[in-house]
């Protein structure tokens, strides 16, 4: 199992969850603007292909308490990235959000 995280206008959370229960996966929570929910692979093309007020769908790589950047750099550290990019691909991260982050 996988987890999602589908991204949707504010006020619009209910109406996505209601559209991945359709789909057949379980929502497991819900923020402001976002839906977590479980599937299996096939759930993530299937996701992307049919949810209609999904702005985007994410993967959970890790989910893990960081109250500092030396924990969040450590968490981050542990992610398995060679499954998910070859070994000479290039990551820029240009843009980072966040929600009630207590990191300064």
């Amino acid at each position: 199992m996988i987890t999602l995280v589908a991204l949707c206008a504010l006020g619009a959370e209910k109406i996505l969850a209601n559209e991945i229960k359709m789909l057949g996966y379980k929502p497991v929570g819900n923020a402001p603007g976002r839906v977590t929910y479980t599937c299996d692979e096939d759930g993530m093309f299937r996701s992307n292909l049919c949810l209609r007020t999904a702005d985007r769908v994410y993967l959970q790589l890790a989910c893990f308490d960081a109250d500092n950047f030396d924990v969040f750099f450590d968490g981050v550290f542990t992610v398995n990235w060679q499954d998910y990019f070859k070994k000479d691909t290039r990551v820029v991260v240009d843009k980072i959000r966040t929600y009630k982050s207590k990191l300064k």
